[in-house]
């Protein structure tokens, strides 16, 4: 609508920048490369380790991270309740063990599919010989075992990626019928 007789006019103020690239200074370029390329990183084994080593394990240090966050899946493990600092302590050692027996599961299976140069086929089609620990123990999962008087069998519809898991693992499938 119309404005008001005393009412004042809407202003705009408007920027506008022209921007020139001019030539790269060898100077700054090697400078700015410098400050990118700097890396700080505290640390008192100064006897023991070389600063290039200190820095291969402290960039390794992620994936050890990223393995402990399958041990804090909740898939993995529900929410446990202790009371004494001794419990505590042995369920620490426990969950590295269970991490260091996850982590070799998953190296052997890696080895393996390498060395025979198979893909495990994941869903969407997707092909892969790096699979991560929860994706090995979904394959074996997978396998059901039945027991018929007595006698452990697998049935004919197992998922044939789970049979090959098996053996990526080094194991047979008699491991789930007549056990180790």
């Amino acid at each position: 609508g119309r404005p008001k007789k005393d009412a004042l006019p809407d202003i705009e103020m408007t920027f506008h920048a022209q921007c020139v690239v001019g030539e790269l200074r060898p100077e700054a370029w090697e400078q700015a490369c410098r400050k990118e390329s700097t890396f700080i990183l505290i640390y008192d084994v100064r006897d023991s380790m070389s600063p290039a080593e200190i820095l291969t394990e402290y960039k390794r240090q992620n994936t050890i991270e990223m393995k402990f966050r399958f041990l804090k899946s909740p898939v993995m493990l529900g929410p446990v309740y202790l009371k004494s600092k001794r419990r505590i302590e042995a369920l620490g050692y426990v969950f590295v063990l269970a991490l260091m027996l996850a982590s070799y599961l998953e190296f052997r299976v890696r080895r393996e599919m390498k060395q025979r140069e198979e893909f495990l086929l994941l869903p969407g089609k997707k092909k892969t010989q790096v699979p991560s620990i929860t994706t090995i123990l979904e394959y074996l999962n997978m396998i059901t075992v039945v027991s018929i008087n007595g006698q452990r069998l697998l049935p004919d519809n197992v998922d044939k990626e789970a049979l090959k898991m098996i053996r990526w693992a080094g194991f047979t499938e008699a491991l789930y019928t007549e056990g180790l």
